[in-house]
């Protein structure tokens, strides 16, 4: 099984799908996703072994939206979906950035004005 995956995927993934149906650009989005996961698993896991907790993620979250915004606009400017899909991506990349933007703020310290005593 596993050499049929390696020397001919198209027949390996049509095991389970139509690999036809799967555009190569939907299977890109699905590989950023992945390593964004990833990326906040090892956000949490850096946290536990330095002592900092939950913030070693939060800022992993950060990082990943940076990189879900490039690698979102990137698919959609190559072309390889309909124009409502890319316009689609891009919405996501920009809400994510906005997103990352506001976390960075919070982390830095941008949310502390209103626990202040007055």
């Amino acid at each position: 099984m596993a050499a049929l995956g390696r020397n001919h995927p198209a027949a390996s993934a049509g095991l389970l799908f139509d690999s036809l149906g799967v555009a190569t650009a939907w299977v890109r989005v699905m590989g950023v996703l992945a390593s964004l996961f990833g990326a906040y698993y090892l956000g949490a896991a850096h946290g536990e072994v330095t002592g900092s907790g939950l913030r070693s993620m939060y800022w992993a979250t950060v990082l990943g939206r940076l990189w879900l915004c490039a690698a979102f606009c990137g698919i959609a400017a190559s072309g390889a979906l309909p124009a409502r899909s890319a316009r689609g991506l891009v919405f996501l990349g920009v809400l994510n950035l906005g997103g990352a933007a506001s976390m960075a703020h919070q982390l830095v310290g941008g949310g502390n004005r209103g626990s202040q005593a007055a």
